[in-house]
């Protein structure tokens, strides 16, 4: 979680300092880094949070409204 900038917030519609989700995953190809994925998400959108989800895989924890 981290607090949304000018440019985050305008992107999704939320107030700027509003807290969003915020997460950074590094995809690999035969075990070597190939994609950096940065990912932020209005906090409205998202039920369930825990610590536990957010080190665990995002698509099968977290639910989507």
């Amino acid at each position: 979680m981290k607090k949304a900038s000018k440019e985050v917030a305008e992107k999704l519609q939320v107030a700027e300092n509003a807290f969003v989700c915020y997460i950074c995953r590094t995809r690999l190809v035969d075990g070597k880094p190939y994609v950096v994925e940065y990912t932020y998400m209005p906090t409205d959108f998202i039920t369930g949070i825990t610590f536990f989800s957010l080190t665990a895989s995002s698509t099968s924890i977290v639910k989507i409204s």
